[in-house]
């Protein structure tokens, strides 16, 4: 029974560990969310438009940074 009770904690302190990551990643993704979306009001505001190109390299490298997004 010791056995299954260590392997239940070992289980355990993986699945926290892993929760405290997913949490780190979804707090550091809405703030990235927010400041983007501060900055598409601003730029559409200005009636600007951004390069398309540099847009989606720039999302493509900062979703990279998270582990849990392509779940």
């Amino acid at each position: 029974m010791r056995a299954v009770e260590k392997r239940l904690r070992e289980r355990i302190k993986g699945l926290e560990a892993e929760v405290e990551s997913i949490k780190r990643d979804r707090e550091e993704y809405r703030e990235h969310f927010k400041r983007r979306f501060k900055w598409w009001i601003e730029l559409l505001g200005k009636q600007e438009n951004p390069s398309l190109t540099w847009l989606i390299e720039d999302e493509a490298k900062w979703l990279r940074r998270f582990e849990w997004f392509f779940w």
